[in-house]
């Protein structure tokens, strides 16, 4: 009995790894190959910057296949589809598009700034798309599955040093 739940401590130890490590490792692709992109645009001051910065982003991301859920079953929601998330993305290059050519000082420039900057941008999340997508929903819980496969680590240690004591 003790050798079964050192096994399965082991096995837990090993499948919290790898699915920790495949979110990580998703989540820090997306941080330095493409978030970059979407962050820089975000704190741009202006539109015609940010227009820039999200065309960058809209490049990086045109290559990521938008016709499948990462999701099993957890997160399987069209905000977590990387196809909806990519449609939400040209709407914002479009109204970015419609603003940069005003004059900075007008009514029109200033509003359209607001709304882009107070709630479209805000609410915008294509890393948790993407990295579902790419490691599965599992793995967007990386960081508490490498938490619990260190705990089952530990447990598997303790079983096996009572099973040799």
């Amino acid at each position: 009995m003790k050798i079964a739940l050192a096994i399965l401590g082991i096995l837990a130890v090993v499948w919290m790894g790898v699915v920790g490590t495949q979110g990580g490792l998703a989540a820090l692709h997306y941080k330095r190959q493409i978030g970059t992109y979407y962050t820089l645009a975000d704190c741009a001051s202006t539109a015609a910057d940010k227009l820039r910065y999200l065309k960058l982003f809209q490049a990086k991301v045109a290559d990521i296949p938008d016709d499948r859920y990462g999701a099993v079953w957890l997160w399987k929601r069209p905000d977590t589809n990387v196809g909806e998330n990519k449609r939400v993305l040209a709407t914002l290059v479009s109204r970015l598009e419609a603003i940069a050519p005003l004059s900075e000082s007008s009514l029109e420039y200033q509003q359209g700034m607001l709304q882009i900057t107070q709630h479209e941008f805000v609410q915008f999340d294509f890393e948790t798309a993407y990295v579902i997508q790419e490691a599965g929903s599992a793995a967007i819980l990386w960081p508490l599955w490498l938490l619990a496969g260190g705990c089952a680590l530990v447990a598997g240690a303790m079983v096996v040093i009572a099973i040799a004591f």
